[in-house]
């Protein structure tokens, strides 16, 4: 009862939840309506209450599932996957340490060191951590970059260590750096060091090179600099490994498909953190054989990689506020989130490579944001999910398919110039990929966000 406790403790979490279930009955209850108004005949109108029913009917099963993981009576955990050539044993389901921090330290708003951190603020980053772990999403996730969040992150497992909440093998924790033009092997070396250290921990068990996403950071990462005549970057990477600080090496990229190839064709990486959605590819959409990364996801494969799929419920699609379309088309058989998970968990069921991806992150700012993809996780042991996931999956092609034509959806990318092509960097896939979406998902909300 414990977890209970500490749960009904979280006034943010337990109003999120409110909030969600609200607006997924007014949506489906707006969905219902419309569909009904615009029947041309009785027998039109008589198929919207059944499918409304059977929507709200899910929703209810959601509730209770959810009900089950906050008393305890729920025992299953995530379920995990051998994470490529690692060997790690990896949830499907990661915990994205982006959101929870006090500030990301850009502009004015910088923080040094914890006592500047609000005391509210580290109390929800650890009941986080703590919900996570309970739910078996035991990967953390998190990087330099991301402002005060390593060093908010040390002192929280430092405690949770100490309390015997869990044990430090029974994490898998992954921090990421970036690079620069005037970095040596030994500013990056203590670049990595400082992280461990912010982290309070001995070792990392994934090391990430950060935003990989121009053709500059595969030069600064494998070969010297003009300035620099004490060997790569990569070569540091292998001393700490060698050193047993840093256990497994990767990437993580918003680069465009032909360079994550290249990274990919190195062979100098155990696993790839990338873009790769069931709505496309964001920043590599339009680009490659298949118009995104899928040809990178089944390199990666070939080369038996761990892959990771990035922000799967904001940069792919906005899950977590979907369209309206959007839902018309996922339900009653799932809702957008659930079927964005499993579409991926299940990859390798429906490519014809057979190509996994291991795990997909979720950045969470509060411990409800775990709630859906958590559910839809213990789904995958059911069998009735992917003929689910099967009928999703082929009203999404016919709605894609009667928006934009069927030579269209096969051909839209070919030809189309990458970001690299461009004079002015401009993204001609990504911005055709959005109207693409919009028009057969209903996804304008998502692609106001994301077009700059």
């Amino acid at each position: 009862m414990a977890a209970l406790d500490d749960l009904n403790s979280d006034q943010r979490s337990s109003e999120d939840r409110l909030v969600k279930i609200g607006r997924n009955v007014c949506s489906t209850l707006k969905v219902a309506r419309r569909n009904a108004y615009l029947a041309l005949s009785r027998e039109e109108k008589d198929k919207a209450v059944p499918l409304a029913e059977a929507s709200l009917s899910l929703l209810v099963d959601e509730c209770n599932n959810l009900a089950a993981i906050l008393s305890g009576a729920e025992t299953r955990k995530v379920p995990k996957k051998r994470f490529g050539k690692t060997e790690l044993q990896m949830p499907v389901l990661s915990l994205g340490c982006m959101r929870f921090q006090q500030s990301w330290n850009r502009g004015k708003e910088v923080v040094l060191d914890l006592t500047s951190v609000e005391a509210e603020c580290q109390k929800n980053l650890v009941e986080i951590i703590k919900h996570a772990v309970r739910c078996g999403v035991t990967h953390i996730e998190t990087a330099q970059m991301y402002g005060t969040s390593e060093m908010q992150i040390g002192p929280a497992l430092r405690t949770l260590f100490d309390s015997g909440f869990v044990k430090r093998e029974d994490l898998i924790i992954q921090t990421k750096g970036a690079l620069s033009s005037s970095m040596t092997p030994a500013d990056y070396k203590k670049q990595i060091l400082d992280s461990l250290e912010l982290l309070q921990l001995d070792y990392v068990d994934l090391f990430s090179v950060h935003g990989v996403n121009m053709d500059c950071d595969y030069e600064w990462l494998f070969h010297s600099n003009s300035s620099n005549d004490k060997g790569n970057l990569i070569s540091t990477l292998h001393e700490l490994k060698a050193e047993g600080k840093i256990r497994h090496i990767g990437f993580s990229t918003h680069g465009r498909a032909e360079l994550i190839r290249k990274f990919i064709d190195s062979d100098a990486f155990e696993y790839c953190n990338i873009h790769y959605h069931f709505c496309g590819s964001y920043t590599a959409s339009g680009d490659a054989e298949f118009g995104g990364n899928l040809s990178n996801i089944r390199l990666a494969h070939e080369k038996d990689m761990g892959v990771f799929i990035i922000s799967a419920y904001d940069k792919g699609g906005r899950m977590y506020a979907p369209s309206n379309k959007l839902r018309e088309l996922t339900l009653p058989d799932m809702e957008p989130i659930t079927y964005g998970s499993v579409w991926l968990w299940q990859h390798d069921m429906h490519d014809a490579k057979q190509a996994p991806c291991h795990t997909i992150v979720c950045g969470a700012a509060r411990p409800s944001d775990l709630d859906q993809p958590v559910m839809a996780s213990l789904m995958l042991s059911d069998k009735r999910t992917a003929e689910k996931r099967k009928i999703v999956s082929e009203r999404l092609s016919l709605a894609m398919d009667e928006a934009l034509g069927k030579d269209w959806v096969e051909t839209w990318h070919i030809g189309l110039p990458n970001s690299n092509d461009s004079k002015y960097m401009t993204q001609h896939g990504n911005i055709v990929w959005l109207h693409n979406i919009i028009k057969a998902f209903g996804l304008l909300d998502y692609a106001k966000e994301r077009h700059y």
